[in-house]
C-alpha cells in the first residue's frame, strides 16, 4: 500500500498494464500476430545468487519519488516487450497450452549500472513454467539500457537493486510489482 501511495503522490502511477487488458482471441488478419523469439539461453543459470537480502538494505527514505520515476522511465521500455509483444505472442496459443495460465507470476532480481545497464537478472521466484519466465528474463535484457539512475537511488556499490513481478494476467508488468531498495553492505554468504 505505501508503493502505491508514492506512485500515486508522484503522480506516476502506471496503470497501462491492468487499464488495457489484451483481448483472449486470436489477432485478426489485418493485425498480424507479434513475433516473439527468444534470446538464447545458454547463459542461463538456474541457481541465481539473489543479492537483495534481509539485514542487507536500509528504506528508502528521499529516494522513494526519483525510485518511482525511474520504475516508470523502465516500465515504459519493458512494457512493449512484456506485454505487447511476449503476452501478445502467447495469446495465439491454444487456451489449455501451460503458458496461458491466467496465475503465472515470476519474480526476477533486476541489478543496474549507474548508467542503466543490466548487470545482474535472475529469478527469485520461478512461475514455474520455465518458457514464461525465459520470456520476462529476454524483455529486461531487451529492453535495457533503461538510462542512467539518478544518484540518490544507487546502492552502495553503484548499482540499482530491484525486484520485478511479471504477471500472465492483465497486470502484466505494472510498476506497482515493482520492489526498490538500497543496499548498505554485500549480501552475507
Amino acid at each position: 500500500m505505501a508503493r502505491l501511495a508514492v506512485l500515486a503522490l508522484a503522480g506516476l502511477l502506471c496503470v497501462q498494464c491492468a487499464a488495457a487488458p489484451r483481448p483472449a482471441e486470436s489477432p485478426s488478419k489485418s493485425q498480424p500476430a507479434p513475433v516473439w523469439a527468444p534470446l538464447s539461453h545458454d547463459s542461463f543459470v538456474p541457481s541465481y545468487d539473489v543479492q537483495v537480502r534481509r539485514g542487507n538494505t536500509k528504506g528508502l527514505d528521499e529516494a522513494k519519488v526519483p525510485f518511482a520515476r525511474y520504475l516508470v522511465r523502465m516500465h515504459n521500455r519493458i512494457h512493449p516487450i512484456f506485454a505487447d509483444t511476449f503476452l501478445a505472442s502467447l495469446d495465439g496459443l491454444p487456451p489449455q497450452d501451460p503458458r496461458n495460465k491466467r496465475s503465472l507470476v515470476v519474480r526476477l532480481e533486476i541489478v543496474l549500472s549507474r548508467e542503466g545497464n543490466v548487470t545482474r537478472v535472475g529469478i527469485v521466484r520461478s512461475s514455474g513454467n520455465r518458457d514464461f519466465d525465459m520470456g520476462a528474463l529476454d524483455s529486461v535484457l531487451r529492453a535495457a539500457p533503461f538510462g542512467v539512475a539518478p544518484d540518490i537511488i544507487l546502492s552502495y556499490d553503484g548499482r540499482v537493486y530491484l525486484h520485478w513481478e511479471f504477471h500472465r494476467d492483465d497486470y502484466a508488468c505494472i510498476t506497482i510489482n515493482a520492489r526498490p531498495f538500497l543496499l548498505v553492505a554485500a549480501p552475507a554468504p
